[in-house]
């Protein structure tokens, strides 16, 4: 990994430590949304699908199963993180994050 890679990363972890609501891609109604546009996306799907290329077909049900299997990624993480966030030191982290920043990153 890059040190500029890390960096970053580190400094994303000290972001989430810092949180205490989670994000809206977490909650419930990103969820619902998620849902209804799935559902949407199936019924112009199939009332347009005669009429559509199989490419463009192919290319909506891509898109739309890469943005659903985002979000259960996303919720799973960000269901886990705080049973994690105890574990983590932060001086440590910080402590890297200047060890970074004196190298010139």
């Amino acid at each position: 990994m890059k040190t500029t890679e890390e960096k970053m990363y580190l400094e994303c972890v000290l972001k989430q430590m810092d949180l205490e609501k989670p994000c809206f891609h977490c909650s419930r109604i990103a969820g619902m949304m998620l849902w209804v546009v799935i559902a949407a996306v199936v019924f112009f799907l199939f009332r347009m699908g005669h009429d559509l290329p199989i490419w463009a077909i192919l290319a909506v049900s891509l898109f739309v199963g890469a943005i659903a299997g985002s979000y259960v990624l996303f919720r799973m993480v960000n269901s886990q993180w705080p049973f994690l966030r105890p574990h983590v030191s932060r001086e440590s982290l910080e402590a890297r994050i200047a060890e970074l920043e004196r190298q010139g990153f």
